[in-house]
């Protein structure tokens, strides 16, 4: 079955928007955009937003390599390996009504973390856990920052982006490799996401210019307010 043309014109904003996002604040891409995806499209959820974010780190990286923290990337790393294939799992077995309230519920969850301020301290345990904790959710729903992201919350942003970006990188090939083990890549899905790839491109590049410019705290938080929006809706489509 084809993919609707206003589906595909919807992936390439929402993936514009997300990149844009993600390029300020250091992560919001999944958190916008796979809510709204999943109304529009439930079949293309997780996998078009994980091969339509592979750019986005790359040049995040690049950006700000000089302030990778690869200890913090080494145990992160370490949780999404055996989280994989939970994610794999649940993605596999759950019917589609019920991932998408999954999705709503992750979505939900991960804008109140990032609205209560958790100290969290930053140590080997904590990177493991939210490890785990964004493998499953990243390979499940595609959204997997936030739970690292409260782990750095006390670190300098551009140290922030760069490591985030880091283990995005890790995580995607780790998320792809699972799901394609698991068979749950389908062409569509694929399509979708490649022609996702030059727009988070060009949202990045937008990034650049606004990063400095906009008021950090209220960019995200009306983020976080469309995220939620989105999420509640699809979870009543999903119960409904």
């Amino acid at each position: 079955m084809t993919v609707a043309g206003w589906v595909i014109a919807l992936a390439f904003v929402l993936a514009f928007s997300g990149a844009v996002v993600q390029g300020i604040i250091g992560f919001g891409m999944g958190v916008l955009a796979i809510p709204i995806l999943s109304l529009a499209d439930p079949g293309l959820v997780p996998v078009a937003g994980i091969v339509g974010s592979v750019a986005m780190p790359v040049i995040a990286l690049i950006d700000e390599h000089r302030h990778l923290d690869w200890r913090v990337v080494a145990w992160v790393v370490l949780g999404f390996i055996p989280a994989t294939a939970l994610g794999v799992w649940v993605v596999k077995v759950l019917p589609t009504e019920t991932l998408q309230a999954a999705i709503a519920g992750v979505v939900l969850v991960m804008v109140a973390l990032s609205l209560v301020r958790v100290s969290v301290p930053n140590n080997r345990l904590s990177l493991l856990v939210s490890g785990l904790i964004s493998g499953t959710s990243g390979t499940a729903a595609g959204i997997g920052g936030p739970p690292i992201a409260i782990v750095l919350a006390d670190q300098p942003p551009p140290m922030v982006r760069a490591t985030l970006a880091t283990t995005f990188i890790f995580g995607t090939v780790i998320s792809l490799t699972g799901l394609a083990v698991g068979g749950v890549l389908t062409t569509n899905a694929v399509g979708v996401g490649l022609i996702m790839i030059p727009a988070t491109i060009l949202g990045m590049l937008v990034a650049r210019r606004l990063r400095g410019k906009v008021n950090r705290q209220g960019f995200r938080l009306g983020v976080l307010v469309l995220s939620s929006v989105a999420a509640v809706t699809l979870l009543v489509q999903a119960l409904v």
